[in-house]
C-alpha cells in the first residue's frame, strides 16, 4: 500500500499494563491475531510454541520415564520470570527481584499472555482476515 517502515533502535516506548487479567488476555489475543494475519509469527509465536513444545516433551518424559523430568517445568517458568524481572531491574530496582508478590504476579501475567498468544493464533487461522487497515481494532 506504499507505507514505509524504519527501525529506530534507540526509540523508547512506554505502556501500562491493562487493569485486569481479562482485558490483558483480550489485548494480547488481538495482538496475536493481527500478528498472524501480518505473517509475523516468526517474531513471537514460533518462539513461544517451541518452548511449550519442549515442555510437552519433558511432561511426557515425566509421565513415562521418571518424575524427575517434571522438575524442569517449574524451573522453566522460574527462568522465564527471572529473565523478565531482570530485564526491568533498572526501572524498579533490584529489591523487586526478590519480592514474591512481584514474582508470582509476573508469572501469572506471563501465563495469561501465553494463553492469549495461542488463542489469537488459532482465531487467526480459523477466521479469514477482515478488510480494513485495522480490522479488529474496536
Amino acid at each position: 500500500m506504499g507505507y514505509k517502515s524504519v527501525e529506530a533502535p534507540q526509540a523508547m516506548v512506554y505502556w501500562q499494563l491493562r487493569p485486569n487479567l481479562g482485558s490483558t488476555f483480550q489485548k494480547f489475543d488481538l495482538y496475536s491475531t493481527s500478528n498472524v494475519w501480518a505473517g509475523r509469527q516468526a517474531y513471537w509465536h514460533y518462539g513461544i510454541a517451541r518452548q511449550y513444545g519442549l515442555m510437552l516433551i519433558f511432561l511426557l518424559l515425566g509421565f513415562f520415564h521418571s518424575w524427575f523430568w517434571l522438575l524442569l517445568l517449574p524451573a522453566w517458568m522460574v527462568a522465564r520470570v527471572v529473565k523478565r524481572n531482570w530485564s526491568h531491574r533498572y526501572e524498579y530496582g533490584t529489591k523487586q527481584l526478590f519480592s514474591p508478590a512481584v514474582f508470582f504476579t509476573v508469572m501469572l501475567i506471563t501465563l495469561v499472555i501465553d494463553a492469549a498468544t495461542f488463542s489469537g493464533w488459532l482465531k487467526a487461522l480459523l477466521k479469514k482476515q477482515e478488510t480494513g487497515i485495522f480490522p479488529m481494532a474496536q
